[in-house]
């Protein structure tokens, strides 16, 4: 629309722009008769975020997470100036019914496609997604190489100073500056393990300066990790979070500023590792990935500054676990060799653990020679005896029902319901073991068990044994990641909420993830 002012109210010359409220910009320009016209027109909404946003901490921890509602809400909110449900929907290759499902009532996103239509919708870095880049990316996006020139992860070196510097970034980093992580993938998450694999062992560990550390002090230090792991076997990662993590951050203190001799250094380095390890696991149980990514890779330096291939194996098993978890078995795969190829020893428990590691990725690509040639070898692992030196406190719990477990998640994957069934059933654990020892495993076996029958049409059954899970997720067990799988059980029984113990089940669903 056009209108002409008194142009003595203006400057006499030049060509000026000011603006409107929202997404009018006004143009004033001469006119033949020594009038202004002023003319305003609507901006065009901008396709993509812009890169304030990207850049946000809580943006970021809700791509590295895959909570496609919390991404969508912060587009919508600070997209800018015409980013509505309708826009966002048009980008993304949604209805705005569908934007409005995500956004406000909870759905979940499941299907990889969905994110990669978000990333190229809104140019979402592919990293942040943890889905690789996208053909959109260049190697000249400054804000990626900023952040990506700022993580640690890359550029540590595998010796004692490495080590107290990979320690220090994840356990003495401020809280803000820890939520701006982004998950790792690809060559980030891999490079690492295979950096582990062929770095030069570190010949002395030993300390001058400062207060003694006799191997009394890491006795207590190991007793307390010990102490920690069944806290987290009994309560979850949910309230343990901090206080694992402020545990490694005064060993890693001791390690810095103590006075102590070779062997004891190195004791000291493998209680840090598994303090790492530990706060790596109860960041993931707690749905903070990429934090988790970052505790497990300080934990892989300890474990090489400590010279304990059994420990870095396992560490490596445990940054698979996420990797298969938001789709990328070839990571998983890739991780689980290495530790295997990385661990030479001759403990049954650490064997079998490392080759269950890498069963599952198989199941997940549809290998399933593979997948049961490494079942099998984690059961021949099992069955040896224990070596005289005996075998790391850490992996106790491996048993014959933790093996059924893993292998009833592997048939899951291959679509063989009715034996996953099987197997999940021996993992329960049996009455007689001690009240809430294993808590939170039990939560996750009867998950699993409850997503296995809804696969596989008997959604009573399911609801049965997942109002078991909810019943001590409600009153015992602190795990968004439980509580994520919960949902997902719930969207397997979307076919059926016909029936009326369907619809009870979604009931306490609701009531489990609003409380």
């Amino acid at each position: 629309m056009l209108a002409s002012r008194d142009a003595g109210k203006y400057p006499a010359a030049g060509h000026m722009r000011s603006t409107l409220a929202g997404n009018y910009p006004m143009t004033r320009l001469p006119s033949f008769k020594g009038k202004w016209l002023v003319m305003v027109t609507r901006r065009r909404t901008p396709d993509y975020l812009p890169r304030d946003v990207l850049s946000r901490p809580d943006f970021a921890e809700a791509c590295a997470g895959r909570k496609l509602g919390a991404m969508l809400r912060i587009a919508l909110a600070l997209g800018g100036p015409g980013f509505s449900k309708n826009h966002l929907a048009r980008r993304c290759q949604m209805t705005p019914s569908q934007v409005q499902d995500y956004m406000v009532r909870g759905r979940t996103a499941l299907s990889l496609e969905i994110f990669e239509r978000v990333a190229d919708g809104l140019h979402i870095p592919g990293r942040m997604l943890g889905i690789g880049s996208r053909p959109w990316e260049t190697d000249n996006d400054g804000t990626l190489d900023q952040r990506e020139s700022a993580d640690w992860v890359a550029k540590t070196p595998w010796t004692v100073a490495g080590t107290l510097v990979s320690a220090r970034e994840v356990s003495e980093v401020n809280p803000v500056d820890r939520r701006s992580f982004i998950f790792l993938a690809g060559a980030a998450i891999t490079a690492p393990a295979y950096d582990w694999l062929i770095a030069h062992p570190i010949n002395d560990v030993s300390s001058s300066a400062g207060r003694t550390i006799g191997p009394k002090l890491v006795d207590d230090l190991d007793d307390m990790a010990s102490k920690l792991r069944r806290m987290d076997d009994q309560m979850g990662g949910g309230p343990l979070i901090d206080m694992v993590g402020a545990q490694a951050g005064y060993v890693a203190g001791l390690v810095r500023d103590g006075r102590y001799t070779d062997s004891v250094g190195r004791r000291l380095h493998g209680t840090l590792g598994e303090l790492l390890r530990l706060a790596g696991w109860v960041s993931y149980d707690g749905g903070d990935y990429p934090r988790a990514q970052r505790f497990w890779i300080a934990a892989l330096h300890s474990a090489h500054t400590a010279g304990d291939r059994a420990l870095g194996a396992n560490v490596l098993g445990f940054m698979s676990e996420p990797a298969w978890n938001l789709g990328r078995p070839d990571d998983a795969a890739k991780l689980t060799a290495t530790a295997l190829a990385g661990y030479k020893g001759s403990s049954p428990r650490v064997s079998a653990i490392l080759h269950m590691r890498a069963a599952l990725p198989y199941a997940i690509k549809g290998d399933a020679a593979e997948c049961r040639h490494a079942i099998d070898s984690a059961y021949d692992a099992f069955r040896n005896s224990p070596p005289e030196s005996g075998e790391p406190d850490w992996c106790y719990w491996m048993d014959e029902e933790s093996l059924n477990e893993q292998i009833g998640i592997c048939l899951m994957s291959l679509d063989d319901y009715p034996s996953a069934c099987d197997h999940l059933e021996l993992s329960l654990p049996a009455e007689q073991d001690e009240p809430g020892s294993y808590a939170r495993e039990g939560v996750a076996r009867l998950t699993y068990l409850a997503t296995a029958h809804a696969r596989q049409g008997e959604p009573e059954r399911a609801c049965e044994v997942g109002t078991r899970a909810i019943d001590m997720l409600s009153s015992q067990v602190d795990s968004t990641r439980l509580t994520g799988r919960i949902k997902q059980l719930r969207t397997d029984l979307g076919p059926y909420q016909t029936v009326s113990v369907v619809r009870e089940f979604g009931n306490r669903v609701d009531e489990l993830t609003t409380r």
